[in-house]
């Protein structure tokens, strides 16, 4: 029975994992037994059949032996080679199979061990940093020579490579929207209903969310769109989600492998008198969508519309929050870097407050 359990994963690994990682929940009392036939088939430093499991189960499983073989308590080398000396050695080779590996699922691997093994943090941060220049090193491509002449050309466009850059792309093109729409001839309107025309406009009342979002996921297409040429070296691809979310997809150019080219930010809109402003950013954005959907880069945007034009029989006014925009900015910015340190998941998390009030 042991002997087979050993085989199905060495040899077919990914395939039987959930039967195998089963009988280790299940069967403890032979978990010992079966870790150690394991680490005496793979051999010494060797454990190659990782290379037949997917990232997180690899994650898993390392998890799983240093709870059971603490790092703290490898034997030390005396010139015998023990089936615990090998359990410690195929130990630390899943975690070198993650960092060899090169991609960004291993990254997040890697970076959910230093968060549930603190005792081993430091040495996991360490070899963290490894696996990231793996990564880049079998992801990046080099600019195109039409490209750079391109970013030389207009100190607007940017060259993509990463989800955080992607978010700093975005930022930037709410921000010439917030120019746009409060300039010379503002057109802040199209976010309010009214009754009347021209002079004799009252009764001004908040558009929903929803169409808020829709209006941010149309200027979001029409600004990082191929016309403008923002971004020079992959296709912008904002849609909206089910809800209020946009999600702002960006493809590399010509990429034969969608996995490891397209980069992602989700935004999570809410407008000023929402119940959960100050608290959708942790529980929306960061618990639901980010975590969910292993997305590390998110934006949590705000439509400000407070104003003395604002009808005050619509029941939403009275639910705005009695802070200023600039109070609001400083708490959010406060709850995203707090929510940046406390979860392992979240590379970068941002607030935006677009003011559209009149």
């Amino acid at each position: 029975f042991l002997e087979s359990i050993v085989s199905l994963l060495i040899f077919y690994g990914e395939k039987h994992w959930q039967t195998v990682w089963g009988i280790l929940q299940r069967q403890t009392e032979l978990v010992d037994e079966i870790i150690g036939k394991l680490a005496d088939r793979v051999g010494y430093r060797n454990a190659g059949f990782a290379n037949k499991l997917s990232e997180k189960h690899i994650a898993d499983f390392y998890l799983f032996i240093s709870n059971r073989f603490p790092f703290e308590k490898d034997p030390k080398l005396n010139g015998l080679v023990t089936t615990r000396h090998g359990i410690s050695e195929m130990r630390t080779s899943l975690l070198s199979n993650l960092v060899n590996k090169g991609t960004r699922e291993a990254c997040m691997a890697i970076e959910y061990l230093a968060d549930k093994l603190p005792g081993q943090r430091l040495y996991i941060i360490w070899r963290l940093r490894e696996a990231q220049t793996n990564t880049l090193r079998k992801t990046w491509f080099p600019p195109e020579p039409q490209q750079i002449i391109a970013l030389l050309q207009d100190e607007n466009r940017r060259y993509v490579e990463d989800d955080d850059e992607l978010l700093s792309v975005v930022l930037g093109s709410l921000r010439r929207m917030q120019a746009d729409y409060r300039g010379e001839l503002p057109v802040v309107l199209r976010f309010w209903n009214y009754e009347g025309g021209g002079n004799n406009r009252s009764n001004f009342r908040p558009k929903d969310e929803e169409d808020l979002s829709d209006e941010i996921a149309k200027w979001l297409k029409d600004d990082l769109g191929p016309a403008k040429g923002i971004i020079v070296n992959r296709e912008v691809q904002p849609r909206r989600g089910q809800e209020t979310d946009i999600r702002v997809d960006a493809i590399r150019l010509g990429s034969a492998s969608e996995e490891a080219e397209i980069l992602s930010v989700v935004i999570e809109v809410k407008g000023c008198w929402h119940k959960e402003l100050l608290t959708a950013m942790k529980t929306q954005l960061a618990g639901r969508y980010m975590k969910d959907n292993n997305l590390p880069s998110g934006l949590y945007l705000v439509g400000w519309y407070k104003c003395d034009k604002w009808d005050n029989t619509d029941y939403r006014k009275s639910a705005v929050p009695k802070n200023t925009i600039e109070e609001l900015e400083k708490i959010l910015d406060n709850e995203a870097n707090r929510l940046k340190n406390s979860h392992s998941f979240i590379k970068q998390i941002k607030p935006i407050v677009l003011d559209l009030s009149l």
